[in-house]
């Protein structure tokens, strides 16, 4: 993985998102995670250095249920993709010597909020949150964008409403994952549609074709099955 590593740091540098420095009182081992389209995400392991010494967020991340009530009533369902979520926001000076990352290219220091740290997630989920809370019909999760409407007049007004405050803050959108006007969408292991939420098949199928327990040692591991 050596050359896609290499590649990834060279995209991040060149977009502002790290930058080389010669010396640092932290560095942090980095663990490149492969993705679907073969590129890396490079992620610090601060499990062993940074998230020590901090305080976690503990702002509080929806759940399924909050996010199918926020939706609740819709006909249609828009998703937005945010590219390279996290690196959307710019960390304050004092905070990005913590950041630096050790790799077999040398050191780099973030510029912008990244992978790894404990505080990363309930940090991106606040900011969103502020960012389109004044808007019905509209959910954040992480990098996700949720939006829907009673008819489709509605559903554009809140899409368009949503985008211009994504230009204005100046957010980056990845087009390709994008979703507009399904009639259902799946997340968190469900299908939300206007009937309301299910489970995905494939999440089910495993206890459906599940063989009927004859023994107690059977019954047991079905029901620690269904309980996962």
């Amino acid at each position: 993985m050596r050359n896609k590593i290499e590649n990834e740091l060279s995209r991040l540098e060149s977009n502002g998102i790290i930058k080389k420095v010669d010396y640092s009182d932290w560095a942090t081992p980095i663990v490149p995670v492969l993705k679907k389209d073969g590129s890396v995400r490079i992620c610090g392991d601060y499990k062993a250095t940074l998230n020590k010494q901090i305080e976690l967020n503990r702002y509080p991340i929806p759940n399924i249920e909050e996010i199918s009530l926020n939706l609740a009533g819709g006909d249609k369902f828009t998703e937005l993709d945010f590219s390279h979520a996290y690196t959307q926001l710019e960390l304050h000076p004092d905070s990005k010597v913590y950041t630096t990352i050790n790799t077999h290219k040398g050191l780099y220091q973030y510029e912008r909020l990244c992978f790894g740290i404990s505080s990363s997630p309930g940090i991106f989920q606040a900011v969103m949150d502020s960012i389109f809370k004044d808007i019905p019909n509209v959910c954040v999760y992480f990098d996700n964008v949720y939006i829907t409407g009673k008819n489709d007049t509605e559903h554009l007004k809140t899409l368009d409403k949503v985008l211009k405050i994504v230009g204005e803050k100046g957010l980056k959108i990845n087009k390709d994952k994008c979703q507009f006007m399904l009639t259902e969408i799946s997340f968190l292991g469900y299908i939300l549609s206007k009937q309301g939420i299910r489970p995905q098949p494939e999440k089910t199928k495993t206890i459906k074709e599940a063989p009927k327990p004859e023994n107690t040692q059977q019954l047991r591991a079905f029901l620690g099955l269904t309980i996962l």
